[in-house]
């Protein structure tokens, strides 16, 4: 009976270690999903960028419509 425990045992070892061996090493899959998230994370960034330049370009032409709105009733 020690003898069958200790097989258990080994096996129940040699499968944590392939098992923690295989979460390691990285497929081409893996890759590919880590290079489309840091592509998406990228255009994100380009997006708030854009967002901004937006923003500020909105603001000033509102800044020289009041101004303009200003020059007409003087």
């Amino acid at each position: 009976m020690k003898t069958v425990k200790k097989i258990i045992v080994l096996l129940c070892g040699l499968g944590l270690l392939a098992f923690f061996s295989a979460c390691e090493s990285e497929g081409p899959a893996e890759r590919v999903g880590e290079d489309i998230d840091q592509g998406v994370e990228q255009l994100g960034e380009r997006m708030d960028d854009a967002g901004e330049e937006i923003r500020e370009g909105v603001d000033e032409a509102g800044d020289r419509m009041e101004e303009a709105g200003e020059e007409m009733q003087r």
